[in-house]
């Protein structure tokens, strides 16, 4: 199971996009994140959430693979964008591969 982080939102599916998006301002200081921004931060996490939805519902495209999503929230800072960025990378590589076989039937 992935470590919670509070600034994200996953969906599952057999292949995972990772999404960085300005969804909350600077915050002031000691905080990471600030108000909601709406147009340049809901708005484009809602296009990448929309086109998710439109590509796995077609049955003409992927068939049989579904796109999930893991969206990190940057808080309109760089260094939290980074920082964001790292947990989505590391989450992914502590990932359980058990079951994940090399064409020679060896584990990674």
């Amino acid at each position: 199971q992935e470590p919670f982080a509070i600034h994200s939102i996953r969906t599952d599916g057999d292949l995972t996009l990772g999404g960085l998006f300005p969804v909350h301002a600077r915050g002031p200081k000691g905080t990471p994140c600030g108000d909601l921004k709406k147009e340049k931060g809901i708005h484009r996490l809602e296009a990448m959430l929309y086109a998710l939805d439109q590509i796995n519902s077609d049955p003409d495209l992927l068939t049989n693979i579904t796109l999930g999503a893991r969206i990190l929230d940057t808080c309109s800072k760089d260094i939290y964008a980074l920082e964001q960025s790292l947990t989505f990378v590391q989450t992914h590589i502590q990932k359980d591969t058990s079951d994940v076989r090399c064409t020679n039937g060896e584990p990674p």
